[in-house]
């Protein structure tokens, strides 16, 4: 779906091991585009065969692609505990519009406005 959805940067990660998964996070957040990446995670008190992901979890035995075709093949043919990095494929983003400091004072004179009406 998300490879459907437009998504540059596809990737899967394993909540068992939290410093790569935190670094595939702070890549996808430095990734310019649209970033997703699958969370295994497991629920051993409730499915407590998920336990023995720990031992079937691994990395890709390729690096990510940026061919969209063989992304959806590598996905399509994977029994989903694979981890790393699927499809990355840099391309323009949408510029980022930036406000002159009169309209950010603007902005922000209203947004002041705001919390004193709702009174946040």
């Amino acid at each position: 779906i998300a490879l459907a959805s437009g998504a540059s940067f596809i990737a899967r990660a394993y909540s068992g091991k939290p410093n790569a998964m935190a670094q595939m996070i702070a890549d996808a957040i430095e990734f310019p585009g649209f970033a997703f990446i699958q969370a295994l995670s497991h629920c051993i008190t409730y499915c407590p065969e998920q336990s023995q992901w720990k031992e079937i979890v691994r990395p890709f035995e390729s690096e990510a692609t940026q061919d969209s075709v063989v992304a959806a093949q590598r996905i399509h043919g994977d029994d989903g505990f694979s981890t790393g990095v699927i499809y990355k494929s840099p391309r323009p983003t949408w510029p980022v519009e930036t406000l002159s400091d009169t309209e950010a004072a603007q902005v922000e004179a209203r947004l002041e406005a705001l919390g004193q009406e709702f009174q946040i």
